[in-house]
């Protein structure tokens, strides 16, 4: 067998993985789901699974990780797009801020609702201190490149001015409520049809009540 061909087979069997603890920690819930029943779900052995994944906590860090890094990825991009005085409108940020969390959601539903899940029950304060430590930082710096862009907006006459504390905290909440409500109303839905709908037209809400020019 080729290292190609063994990498690649590493990879399939790490994203089976993945996906079944996806599925039992929306049906079961983190705290219930067993290493036991994510093994039987993936069709693999346990002992398996310890090959990929040392922990349940490996496994959620694997798994919303990459939610939390997409959305810094972005973060960076708009920052460097205000630093240079690339906006020609306020519009235009709020517009990209809705895109990116139309985008993550898009990628990967499950791992987004898995990671707002965790967040929202402090389920975060349960893994261990270096999963912990690595997803509170990522979020941290996420945060602070957000204010930061809000920031240069309302200092370039861009956004009215208002509390950047405040405002992220705003986006963030309506979005989640978006996204919970949306999941209420037709749960088991792997992606709402309504969901870029309503978004837009929050982004709207927002544009209206927020953009200078």
């Amino acid at each position: 067998m080729t290292q190609k061909r063994r990498e690649r087979e590493r990879q399939l069997r790490m994203q089976s993985i993945l996906d079944a603890a996806k599925r039992m920690f929306i049906s079961r819930g983190y705290r219930k789901a067993t290493m036991d029943e994510i093994a039987g779900e993936a069709e693999i052995s346990k002992p398996t699974i310890y090959q990929y994944f040392k922990t349940k906590d490996e496994l959620y860090c694997a798994i919303t990780y990459p939610v939390i890094e997409d959305l810094k990825t972005d973060m960076e991009t708009m920052l460097e797009k205000i630093s240079a005085g690339l906006y020609a409108s306020g519009a235009a940020i709020i517009g990209d801020h809705f895109a990116t969390y139309y985008r993550i959601f898009s990628r990967d539903p499950d791992a987004f609702r898995i990671f707002m899940l965790f967040n929202l029950t402090d389920i975060i304060d349960e893994v261990t201190e270096d999963v912990r430590s690595r997803v509170i930082e990522a979020a941290r710096l996420r945060y602070r490149g957000m204010r930061k862009i809000y920031t240069l907006a309302m200092d370039q006459g861009l956004i009215k001015k208002s509390d950047v504390y405040q405002l992220q905290d705003l986006l963030w909440g309506a979005f989640q409520g978006i996204v919970q409500s949306l999941d209420m109303k037709k749960p088991g839905e792997r992606l709402n049809k309504n969901l870029k709908a309503t978004l837009t037209f929050a982004e709207n809400v927002f544009i209206e009540a927020l953009v200078l020019k």
